[in-house]
């Protein structure tokens, strides 16, 4: 199986430690994707300030792929967060920097030969879908918890194969009507709807059936060594 994440890559800043977790939807989605054994490539925008570099030397250590990306002058994206019985809140964001200013820049053979490719909303990069066969591959896009206009979800919803959002608040039923909503837009879609510590909900199109998940907690045991190469630390 042969995968590529490709827009953003954000270094989320928990606050007050000023503690730094490289991430983003497309860079999360590809450094899992190889931890699960997959073939997986990154094309993304990085900036040339400390949080760029940090970012590569940690995909450098975990061997994963991210040469079709592009360096620019400027900040790489980043946001400062808090934590609110265990959820996070988002308190500042510099919106992708270089990744905003810049965009991101793919060639339609970059899509060849792929499995499937993951999209999100913040990854600037919308415009690439069209690069995807999608006879061959499968296309995964990540809404997070942002608005769309109805222009553009339908649009993307007629386009890809599975929408994930954050929906922390919604209940079963609104749930339901939304994922109604969407396979009437596009009959094959499945959609996976996470609520933080409240656990997800995944529709599956073919069973048309809605599956609640709990969320379950685990203590990670993580090598000093690799917390050493994942975690940024700012004083």
């Amino acid at each position: 199986m042969n995968v590529l994440g490709i827009g953003d890559n954000v270094v989320d800043i928990y606050l007050p430690e000023k503690v730094g977790f490289p991430g983003g939807n497309a860079l999360n989605f590809t450094v899992f994707a190889k931890k699960l054994g997959v073939e997986s490539e990154f094309i993304g925008t990085f900036g040339t300030d400390l949080l760029g570099k940090k970012v590569k030397k940690a995909l450098d250590y975990l061997n994963v792929k991210y040469d079709k990306s592009k360096t620019f002058p400027g900040d790489n994206g980043f946001t400062k967060v808090m934590l609110d019985g265990g959820d996070r809140r988002f308190v500042f964001s510099n919106h992708g920097g270089v990744s905003k200013t810049y965009g991101i820049f793919a060639q339609p053979d970059n899509f060849i030969n792929r499995d499937l490719v993951h999209f999100n909303v913040n990854g600037n990069c919308d415009n690439l879908i069209d690069y995807v066969n999608r006879e061959k591959t499968k296309i995964v896009y990540d809404f997070s918890d942002f608005e769309v206009g109805k222009e553009r979800l339908a649009k993307l919803i007629s386009s890809i194969d599975l929408a994930c959002f954050s929906m922390p608040a919604a209940s079963k039923e609104s749930i339901t009507k939304f994922c109604g909503m969407l396979k009437a837009i596009n009959p094959r879609i499945n959609v996976l709807c996470t609520s933080g510590s409240k656990g997800a909900h995944f529709f599956e199109a073919k069973a048309g059936r809605l599956t609640a998940v709990k969320a379950k907690k685990y203590r990670l045991k993580i090598q000093w060594a690799q917390v050493m190469h994942l975690l940024l630390i700012f004083h």
